[in-house]
């Protein structure tokens, strides 16, 4: 599912809009990683959410 920057923005899923801080978004609340590689990953999961079944139950 492709986001427009606007949704992104609007749904403070990787920064706040007020500051620009990572605290109180989706992705601070979600990134429990352990190494940069994972919270890349996740972020890049976060952005650019799955729409296919078969994906999203192949990563789970």
């Amino acid at each position: 599912m492709a986001l427009d920057i606007s949704a992104r923005r609007n749904l403070e899923l990787t920064e706040r809009m007020r500051d620009k801080g990572k605290r109180g978004t989706l992705l601070w609340v979600l990134d429990k990683t352990s190494t940069s590689m994972g919270g890349r990953l996740l972020r890049r999961w976060v952005n650019d959410p799955l729409i296919d079944v078969n994906e999203i139950n192949r990563k789970t």
